[in-house]
């Protein structure tokens, strides 16, 4: 009698033991029955606007006279900008600091103290064409040091909803070869996740304001170039 209820015991641990891992094993196929592919879509569009970085910097020993130097070249380029058609809207102020610079000796002893008063401005041109001969106006009316010029685009709606479709193409077009060298047709999409690259700025163009000079008749040559728009997008496919 013990030794048959013992037998019962194992055998039906045995079947349970069977079980676990045959039901477990039915789960994961199930889950992960179908092809996971990703696919690109790339758009290129033409920048229609552009913002653009300056800077007018004084020094001087005194700091109220190095301030007030530094706001009468700045009011003068804000002047050049405003008679080139840029509203008090797409002018803004980033930075604006002042702090004492000081000279030393091979010795350590200081040989020089001065301020230093910088004012950054951030101009926005929404006419690109005119982004070279906005450049040379501000230098040319008292900015001393041009950071840079970026190139974006406006409105991205448009070449975001291109890209998804092409996206979408691409990764349906791998998961159907996918699906064609493993000998099976492919489903319907069960799920999709999208990334994309949020920003529509181009390369920032750099340029060498000491080169210009009042005497320049040559607007400079702003080459603006193409802005990519990419959206990344993640599927699965049942497959039968």
């Amino acid at each position: 009698m013990n030794k048959y209820f013992l037998r019962t015991v194992i055998f039906a641990f045995a079947l349970l033991f069977v079980s676990i891992p045959l039901f477990a094993l039915g789960s994961h196929e199930k889950l992960d029955n179908g092809i996971s592919v990703s696919g690109t879509g790339i758009v290129s569009i033409k920048p229609d606007a552009a913002s653009i970085s300056f800077a007018v910097i004084t020094r001087n020993a005194q700091v109220a006279t190095a301030t007030q130097q530094n706001a009468q070249r700045m009011a003068a380029v804000i002047d050049a900008l405003k008679k080139s058609s840029i509203t008090d809207d797409d002018i803004a102020t980033q930075n604006f600091s002042v702090y004492q610079e000081t000279k030393h000796d091979r010795d350590g002893n200081v040989t020089s103290k001065e301020f230093r008063v910088t004012n950054n401005l951030t101009v926005t041109v929404y006419d690109i064409k005119k982004v070279g001969a906005i450049i040379d106006s501000a230098l040319l009316a008292g900015a001393n040091q041009f950071s840079s010029v970026s190139f974006f685009v406006q409105d991205t709606a448009s070449a975001y909803t291109q890209a998804r479709k092409l996206a979408v193409k691409n990764a349906t077009d791998a998961a159907q070869t996918l699906a064609l060298a493993a000998g099976c047709k492919l489903g319907k999409p069960t799920a999709i996740t999208e990334q994309s690259n949020n920003s529509a700025y181009r390369s920032n163009a750099e340029f060498q304001p000491t080169m210009l000079t009042k005497s320049a008749v040559i607007t400079t040559p702003i080459a603006t170039g193409t802005t990519n728009i990419t959206v990344l997008v993640n599927m699965h496919f049942t497959i039968k």
